[in-house]
């Protein structure tokens, strides 16, 4: 497994116009110039988020001066969020296609049937990518993904660049070594349909 670097970015609200706050880069693994990884960043951070009672933004995107599409500049990892109840069985799959990736507990807000709001508890799987993607690779690469999972509770939308994340305050952040996910992969499905909206999680 090539370690790459990988970028997280921290957005204090989420908007089309907010720049990123920080952005912080990190091998996938540490080594003797940099004495930390992705994951010592994501623990970091979702530990202070945590104590302080925050929730604030975050992407494996790095960006312009903004938070729309003209913005975006290039993904790190995809990342892909399923209620918190199908973990198990998404990282049964993931395990089974020897990719490398993340587990970290996070929370979204849905619509409700009745047009209301309600909090639910997630994860978010972000996998890291041998090469980084721009918005369009990265929507189609995080839609193979899906395909090949074939399960069900995501979050709408966030297996676009532009999605945000937020930490949860409960539950674990974990690394599973692996494969990257790399274009060889996409070349390999390129006549592969895909439909994301099969595997959203619907209103209630």
């Amino acid at each position: 497994m090539d370690n790459i670097t990988l970028s997280l970015s921290q957005f204090l609200k989420a908007t089309s116009t907010t720049s990123p706050e920080e952005t912080i880069s990190a091998p996938l693994e540490a080594t003797e110039t940099t004495l930390y990884s992705m994951f010592d960043v994501i623990d970091a951070w979702r530990e202070n988020q945590v104590a302080q009672g925050r929730t604030h933004y975050f992407s494996f995107s790095e960006w312009d001066n903004g938070h729309s599409l003209a913005d975006h500049i290039r993904t790190t990892a995809l990342l892909v969020e399923y209620e918190a109840g199908r973990i198990d069985a998404v990282k049964q799959h993931l395990d089974e296609m020897g990719l490398a990736y993340f587990v970290i507990p996070t929370f979204a807000t849905d619509k409700t049937a009745k047009g209301g709001k309600k909090r639910v508890d997630c994860y978010a799987i972000a996998i890291p990518l041998q090469e980084a993607l721009n918005d369009s690779d990265t929507l189609r690469a995080a839609s193979l993904v899906i395909e090949a999972i074939e399960i069900g509770g995501i979050t709408n939308g966030s297996y676009m660049a532009t999605y945000l994340f937020r930490f949860r305050d409960t539950g674990s952040a974990e690394f599973r070594p692996g494969k990257l996910f790399s274009r060889t992969i996409m070349e390999d499905a390129a006549t592969v349909r895909t439909n994301v909206r099969t595997w959203v999680r619907e209103a209630k």
